[in-house]
């Protein structure tokens, strides 16, 4: 793929003694570090063996041998190390080579695939894909069932097949313009439809059904294929159906397909449509009358191309539903746009001529490998870019080979459809291998352009991808391993976790690409949030970590019950003996008790069993015992709550309720309810939580009540206050005037300063009482009325909890 320079120096390489001399010149195979040894004698060596030798004469055939070898001349067949000028002579005439030959597979690549193609796709997928058979919007995308595929065969199926009538409504008349699709697109011969079924009794059933169910039908596979006739094929009025008999695939000339579930076979039973829309019609309402389509069906095909001369591409097109042993309707389509007629326009034969010149370059770097390989032998392969040669000479074969099969049996197929031109033509097979005829040169011409990096690499910033790649191969190589190992588990968890509901997921291979889709940010996360939701809106039977909540919850409740119980009666103890006579008889026990909310009967137990003698009275040595085993009964609860408290599975919360303890202290538990019994006489059936919830109720009302109480009290003071200033006053007021009755020689002036003076002096007596009242109340002269809002409101309060109770 690199030229050799006709120049003294290159002839070298072409004397018998060139390879025996041990000197190695290869620049891809020698690292940097090898020098050419051998200097100047080396080459004047090698010209006198030159000068020597048969080429070096100036005959005819020495000029031929010269220019054959200046033609193949490359780095590898060259000693350039000796010479750096001859080094970078050849290196720059591979690379001009080689652009030319970049240049030339690229026009190619480019000729054969253009815009048109992508748009041509979506008008025939949106025609047959995307149109409604029903009110309800159903489509072929959506089709579920037997009965959808029916309906839609009648209905966008042979609509979208027969165009007969103009836009405006009016029927097309002439022959020329019926068989097209979009007025624009011909129809190909006429479609057909194909089924593969599987025999009965193809699978086994459990002998627990088998006087149940008498035919099974297991999943497809090309071993159970049903190849008997069926149905009405026997019927004289059934000649020209074809449908009920089985064809092999080399019958058909068919090709395998590989669906959505699985890769069915090209044989089957085959009904060809007609040319027009009743004809087709007759005939889907003839299969679905005799129920072609039966239990066994796995696979229905619906097969038909059009060409479109406007933009000379053909679109070869085919609608698959399966029929999964689960039931049911799976449908996909496979639209292929192809380019298969080559060569109408001047543009066409342009890329004829580019593919002729493609044909001379794969030609020429034949040759060149040829000769490289035969001077390196097996050390030729340790290049990675002589393997990269080789791959692109190659796949160049295979295209050429396979663009010289295509034109030729492509003018056989146009040939025997313009004979026969109700025939069906099946370009399926052909179309397919055209996509991978393509895939291929695209492939060839991503190899081409990394190529490049072989001739420019005498610059040292173009080697630093190929050395530093070199340098950490072992390192990749060792990742890459070890990334496959966890991409593969990945991948297995995926497929068994999501398979059953995620379309993405549901086959192994499917989850290998979802997940290389999702490390690109590529995939369908609301679907796997769904599944998620799904998962978590279950719920568990049995829930392990409730259950130790719940247990340590109890222990807990139990825990401080008995020790408010002890709290309890030690406090009953000293303050039950009124009297003070350091002795506590049953009545004063039964009182204190009582009122802290405990029955007669768990009163009388408690008090029996401290008191020995029996005469109803606690004396001091029985209260002695009663506080020693208190005390030792609660240090005992504290360590074991202490103990519970450093093993927690989570928060636990103290009681202040009360539990019953029968004759031998232990408390009373009804686990299975879920509830705690209350003490004798008292009300059962109440949960803790609803307990709790009402205690505090209580608190907060016993709270309010104190309060209401409380700003009573200060209100009636000021009340008694006001009332006594209000005694005061009418006092004072009727000495005013009975001094001034009594003052009659005085004069009126006199009379007026000395009702003024008095008047004054009581005033401030009044206002000096007033704050002063003020000042012992904390309040303003306002206070009671402002009092008395507040106790209103205090009233409305407790109110609501009296209701709320």
């Amino acid at each position: 793929m690199s030229n050799r320079p006709a120049s003294g120096q290159s002839r070298n390489a072409w004397v018998p003694s060139y390879g025996n001399d041990g000197i190695r010149d290869d620049p891809d195979l020698c690292s940097d570090s090898q020098v050419y040894m051998g200097g100047d004698k080396s080459r004047n060596t090698a010209r006198k063996s030159s000068a020597k030798s048969p080429e070096g004469s100036g005959g005819p055939l020495g000029a031929i041998k010269r220019a054959v070898r200046a033609l193949w001349a490359t780095r590898q067949t060259e000693e350039t190390r000796a010479d750096r000028e001859l080094y970078v002579k050849t290196t720059l005439r591979e690379l001009v080579i080689y652009i030319v030959f970049l240049a030339v597979i690229c026009a190619i690549t480019f000729g054969m695939t253009s815009t048109t193609m992508y748009y041509y796709t979506k008008v025939m997928s949106d025609l047959f894909l995307d149109s409604s058979y029903s009110s309800s919007g159903a489509t072929f995308r959506t089709l579920t069932s037997v009965e959808d595929f029916w309906k839609f065969a009648k209905g966008p199926l042979v609509n979208g097949l027969y165009w007969e009538e103009w836009y405006n409504g009016n029927a097309i008349t002439e022959a020329d313009d019926l068989g097209y699709i979009y007025y624009e697109n011909k129809l190909l011969g006429v479609p057909r439809l194909r089924q593969i079924r599987v025999h009965a009794n193809s699978c086994q059933v459990h002998e627990d059904f088998q006087n149940f169910i008498t035919e099974c039908f297991d999943e497809y596979s090309s071993g159970m294929e049903d190849k008997e006739p069926f149905g009405p094929y026997y019927d004289p009025s059934a000649e020209n159906y074809t449908a009920w008999v089985f064809k092999s695939e080399s019958a058909l000339e068919g090709s395998s397909h590989w669906g959505l579930i699985d890769t069915y076979s090209g044989a089957g039973n085959v009904q060809n449509l007609q040319s027009t829309k009743n004809g087709s019609m007759e005939i889907i309402d003839y299969l679905e009358k005799n129920l072609w389509i039966r239990r066994g069906t796995r696979a229905l095909f619906m097969d038909f191309s059009v060409y479109n001369a406007n933009i000379n591409l053909f679109c070869i097109i085919r609608l698959l539903v399966e029929f999964p042993a689960t039931g049911g309707a799976i449908p996909s389509w496979t639209f292929r746009t192809v380019k298969l007629i080559r060569y109408v326009t001047v543009g066409d034969y342009f890329v004829l001529a580019c593919e002729v010149i493609f044909c001379i370059f794969i030609l020429y770097y034949m040759v060149e490998e040829a000769i490289e390989i035969k001077k390196h032998k097996l050390s030729y392969f340790k290049s990675f870019w002589n393997i990269l040669d080789i791959l692109v000479i190659l796949i160049s074969i295979i295209c050429v080979a396979f663009n010289v099969y295509r034109t030729m049996a492509v003018d056989e197929k146009l040939k025997s459809l313009l004979d026969s031109p109700d025939i069906y033509m099946d370009f399926e097979r052909l179309s397919y291998w055209e996509l991978r005829f393509s895939n291929a040169i695209a492939i060839a011409t991503f190899f081409a352009w990394i190529k490049i990096f072989k001739y420019i690499s005498f610059n040292k910033t173009m080697t630093q991808l190929s050395s530093t790649l070199g340098r950490c191969a072992k390192d990749l190589a060792g990742f890459f391993i070890m990334f496959i190992i966890i991409f593969l588990a990945f991948t297995q968890l995926g497929y068994l976790l999501f398979g059953s509901q995620v379309k993405d997921f549901s086959t192994f291979l499917n989850a290998f690409f979802t997940l290389f889709r999702i490390i690109l940010g590529d995939f369908d996360f609301h679907q796997l949030e769904r599944v998620k939701s799904d998962m978590a809106n279950q719920k568990n039977e049995f829930e392990i970590a409730d259950y130790f909540k719940r247990g340590y919850q109890k222990m807990l409740d139990k825990l401080n019950f008995k020790r408010d119980k002890i709290v309890d009666i030690q406090k009953a103890l000293k303050s039950a003996d009124i009297n003070q006579d350091k002795r506590v008889d049953f009545d004063e026990w039964r009182q204190d008790l009582k009122t802290r909310g405990y029955a007669d009967g768990e009163i009388e137990a408690m008090f029996a069993k401290y008191d020995r003698d029996g005469d109803r009275v606690l004396d001091e040595e029985e209260q002695r015992r009663m506080q020693a085993d208190l005390f030792e009964q609660k240090a005992a609860l504290n360590k074991e709550y202490d103990e519970l408290e450093g093993k927690r599975p989570g928060t636990g919360r103290r009681s202040s309720s009360r539990v019953s303890f029968d004759e031998s202290g232990e408390e009373s538990d009804d686990e299975d309810s879920g509830t705690k019994s209350s003490r004798t006489g008292r009300t059962t059936n109440v949960s803790y939580e609803e307990f709790t919830v009402l205690a505090r109720r209580v608190d907060r009302m016993e709270h309010s009540i104190g309060s209401i109480v409380s700003k009573i009290d200060a209100v009636l003071v000021k009340l008694e206050a006001m009332e006594k200033a209000k005694l005061k006053r009418r006092e004072t007021m009727g000495k005013i005037l009975d001094s001034i009755t009594e003052s009659d020689g005085t004069s009126d002036e006199m009379k007026r300063e000395q009702m003024e003076k008095l008047v004054r002096d009581e005033l401030e007596r009044w206002d000096s009482e007033t704050s002063m009242m003020s000042g012992r109340t904390g309040s303003r002269p306002d206070s009671g009325q402002k009092a008395g809002q507040e106790i209103e409101d205090a009233l409305l309060n407790m109110d609501d909890y009296l209701n709320v109770m």
